[in-house]
C-alpha cells in the first residue's frame, strides 16, 4: 500500500513539475521548445548517473533509508531552483538552473528506484508479474494527474497574479508540500516496518 501512494504522489509531482517548467520557460521566459528541452538535459544526465550507483546505496542504507534520502535532495532542488527563478527572471538560462536540476535528478533517480523495491518488497514470487503490472498502471495514472493537479495550480495562479514566475512558484510550492507528506509518510513507513521486525524477532532466552 505504501508503494501505491508512493508512486501516486511522486510520479504526480514529477509530471507536474516538468509540464509546469515547459510552460513557464515557454510562455514567460520566451524560450522555444527546443530551448526549453534543453533546460531538461542535466537533469536527464544526473538521473542517469545516480540511476547506476542506486542499486550499492540501497545495499549500503536500505531502500526507506534511500527513498527519505532522495526525497531530501529533491526537495532541495526545488526549494533551490525556486530560488534561482527568482533571482534571474525574466532571463533564465541553462547553466542558471543547472545546480538544482542536478540534485532534482539525483533525488528522482533514488525514489524511482525505492518505488520498484518497496512496491513489490511484499508480492509472492508468482504473483510478480501482476505486481508489477499495477506499479506501472499506477505510474502511468499518476503522470495523468500531475499535470492536472500542478497546472490546475499553475493556472490559477497565473491567472491571479498575471505572472509566469508567480504561477511557477506557486506549483512548486505545491510540489514542496507534497513531497514533504511523502517524507513524513515514509519516515512513518519506515518505523513501523522496524517495529514489525522487532516483533518478529525470539525473544533472548
Amino acid at each position: 500500500r505504501f508503494g501505491l501512494f508512493l508512486g501516486v504522489v511522486f510520479f504526480a509531482c514529477w509530471s507536474g513539475f516538468m509540464f509546469v517548467l515547459a510552460l513557464t520557460l515557454q510562455g514567460g521566459a520566451g524560450y522555444t521548445p527546443g530551448q526549453s528541452g534543453d533546460a531538461f538535459v542535466t537533469l536527464g544526465a544526473a538521473y542517469f548517473v545516480a540511476s547506476l550507483f542506486s542499486a550499492r546505496l540501497v545495499a549500503l542504507l536500505g531502500k526507506v533509508a534511500t527513498l527519505i534520502l532522495g526525497c531530501a535532495i529533491q526537495m532541495t532542488g526545488l526549494v533551490g531552483l525556486m530560488l534561482t527563478l527568482k533571482w534571474v527572471w525574466p532571463q533564465p538560462g541553462v547553466l542558471n538552473l543547472l545546480p538544482a536540476t542536478v540534485l532534482i535528478g539525483i533525488g528522482q533517480a533514488f525514489i524511482v528506484s525505492c518505488f520498484f523495491r518497496i512496491g513489490l518488497s511484499d508480492v509472492p514470487a508468482e504473483q510478480a508479474g501482476a505486481g508489477s503490472s499495477m506499479l506501472s498502471t499506477i505510474q502511468q495514472t499518476a503522470f495523468g494527474l500531475g499535470s492536472a493537479l500542478l497546472g490546475t495550480v499553475f493556472a490559477q495562479s497565473l491567472r491571479h497574479f498575471a505572472s509566469y514566475l508567480d504561477g511557477a512558484l506557486a506549483a512548486l510550492i505545491a510540489e514542496l508540500g507534497l513531497m514533504l507528506l511523502l517524507t513524513v509518510c515514509a519516515v512513518a513507513y519506515q518505523q513501523r516496518q522496524r517495529r514489525l521486525v522487532l516483533a518478529a524477532s525470539p525473544c533472548p532466552g
